[in-house]
């Protein structure tokens, strides 16, 4: 019994000291980016000086690095674990990516569009084809998506899915087929069920994407944080799919809001030029 009791209190103590060093811990101290071809920086490349011969690079670039680029120069490194192929196996592939943000002890989650391919997709959680109408099977397969983010106990950033059915009519090519495309209903259903599920989580904040989308589309002024962007044009590249340059910035500045305003408390007051000569000195500065 006294060994017993013994084991009970060593095992209190240690679950106490582990909370302890949790709670120690900032969430800015290893953040992880999650998700799709957005994140992945799919066709970004930015403007970099270069040594001679060649005076002038381009360097590609993905939210990792625009997202250490704005966050305070205490935060520790930002992991890339995003995939521009996360379309071809969204559930094997969210799997990996939280499974491996939790074994590296990520103490933060951004998946802007971790949850895009969950909704948006041919096929069912199934494997079989969405048939109309399409919502009930859209919902069952973005319940996956959340699930996986439920294994992450830290904060969480993720962003709700935009309206982005234009891009099928893009010629010559589309990136996007009119079956991977959820009907209004179904997206409607799909992002109030990512609401209701990140308002039920303390430490888990929306981004706004599909009204940032929807504003970028109508050509509307576009809100971000502390700044307010009037020309918008640009920010979608040609497919009307994937974020420009300009674009990604715009969503890093849409992440590091929501990071303030829920999650972390004040953040650098970064305008968009001065991330984007930032992220361009990084970027000219790799090996």
């Amino acid at each position: 019994m006294i060994l017993i009791t013994l084991a009970l209190l060593t095992a209190a103590q240690m679950a106490t000291v582990s909370g302890e060093a949790a709670a120690k811990t900032h969430p800015l101290e290893r953040v992880a980016v999650v998700g799709a071809s957005a994140s992945a920086g799919w066709g970004v490349v930015i403007p970099v000086e270069a040594g001679e011969p060649a005076p002038i690079h381009h360097a590609h670039i993905d939210l990792t690095d625009t997202l250490a680029a704005a966050l305070p120069t205490s935060a520790g490194p930002v992991m890339n674990l995003s995939d521009a192929s996360f379309f071809t196996r969204p559930i094997d592939t969210g799997q990996w990516q939280v499974a491996e943000a939790v074994k590296r002890q990520a103490t933060m989650l951004v998946g802007i569009d971790f949850l895009f391919w969950y909704g948006y997709g041919h096929h069912t959680s199934q494997g079989t084809p969405h048939t109309a109408p399409d919502t009930r099977s859209r919902l069952a397969m973005l319940e996956l998506g959340l699930a996986q983010l439920d294994r992450f106990q830290g904060p969480i950033v993720i962003g709700d899915l935009p309206d982005v059915s234009d891009a099928v009519d893009v010629r010559p090519i589309s990136l996007l087929s009119e079956s991977q495309v959820p009907s209004n209903h179904a997206l409607d259903a799909l992002n109030g069920r990512i609401r209701e599920w990140a308002d039920a989580r303390k430490r888990a904040t929306l981004v706004p994407l599909a009204a940032a989308v929807a504003a970028i589309k109508a050509s509307h002024t576009l809100d971000l944080g502390s700044q307010t962007m009037a020309d918008t044009k640009g920010l979608l590249q040609f497919d009307e799919l994937h974020p420009s340059d300009q674009g990604l910035l715009a969503i890093t500045l849409l992440v590091t809001d929501a990071m303030e305003a829920h999650l972390v408390g004040p953040m650098p007051n970064t305008t968009l030029s001065e991330l984007r000569d930032r992220v361009s000195d990084q970027a000219g500065q790799r090996p």
